[in-house]
């Protein structure tokens, strides 16, 4: 297995030019799978001046789309709710990453702390 952490341009990109979008993904299953981390909605909203998505919007076997914060602990600042990684998204990506037979192209959107997390 390989897996290649992305920035988020170039997962973009990459799944452009692959020619990989919601209704033929499952078609990769066999060889390609997803992962996805961005922000939690708050946290975008705080801290991205862009828009910041998943670039598969439906659940399919082969795609993970995540949502948690770049941060130690759950936290609010400035009325915003930032939240960790928490355990059942630790166990879904560690249940997928496990299951996943080649290789897996993640974005993640802050890197620090999410890729540890992982």
């Amino acid at each position: 297995m390989i897996i290649k952490t992305l920035s988020h341009e170039l997962f973009d990109t990459n799944c452009y030019k692959l020619g990989v979008y919601d209704d033929n993904v499952n078609g990769l299953i066999n060889s390609t799978a997803f992962i996805s981390i961005i922000g939690s909605k708050e946290f975008r909203e705080y801290y991205l001046e862009d828009n910041t998505w998943h670039w598969f919007k439906k659940d399919h076997p082969n795609v993970l789309n995540l949502e948690f914060d770049d941060v130690t602990e759950d936290i609010v600042w400035n009325g915003y709710n930032f939240l960790v990684m928490n355990e059942e998204q630790a166990k879904k990506c560690i249940e997928f990453i496990e299951k996943t037979k080649g290789r897996i192209f993640m974005y993640i959107v802050w890197q620090e702390f999410l890729a540890v997390a992982l």
